[in-house]
């Protein structure tokens, strides 16, 4: 039986608790926090994924506008979340995003967006990378990004 073994990575740790997240001039969504199961459990920096296993991600996100701020209580609308697995099918890569939802100003939700692992696993390394995008009332896009790499397949 193979299995797949998922690390979250220190560098990977840094960016996502110890690093300030920084964003560009208007981008106004920022990724919280992460947090994998597999098959229900928590992930605890290192977890071992079988195939055909339950892989789910939580994603926090928040609306960074500040509603005391005239002119800053913007609503960020139609946001979705989309998780990917690269080369992880077959050499081809695994998406699923979650429905989509609205953030007022200063505001945090959490998503959930679940994987079935492939019973057939080639590659011996995957990265998870998640991106967050909606649209403000004004109409500005806003985005965030984050990475967990060092997904490693072990026999």
């Amino acid at each position: 039986m193979v299995k797949i073994k998922i690390k979250t990575l220190l560098v990977g740790l840094m960016i996502l608790f110890v690093v300030p997240f920084i964003f560009a001039d208007g981008d106004k969504l920022k990724i919280v926090k992460i947090t994998a199961y597999v098959d229900g459990d928590k992930d605890t920096g290192t977890i071992d994924v079988k195939p055909g296993s339950i892989l789910e991600i939580k994603v926090k996100v928040e609306n960074l506008y500040d509603e005391d701020i005239e002119g800053e209580d913007l609503d960020i609308e139609d946001i979705v979340i989309t998780a990917t697995i690269d080369e992880i099918d077959d050499g081809d890569e695994l998406e699923e995003e979650a429905d989509e939802f609205d953030l007022d100003a200063e505001e945090d939700d959490t998503e959930t967006i679940q994987f079935e692992i492939p019973w057939e696993v080639d590659d011996d390394s995957f990265d998870l990378s998640i991106e967050v995008e909606g649209e403000d009332e004004n109409g500005t896009m806003h985005y965030a990004t984050d990475e967990l790499v060092g997904f490693e397949q072990i026999a």
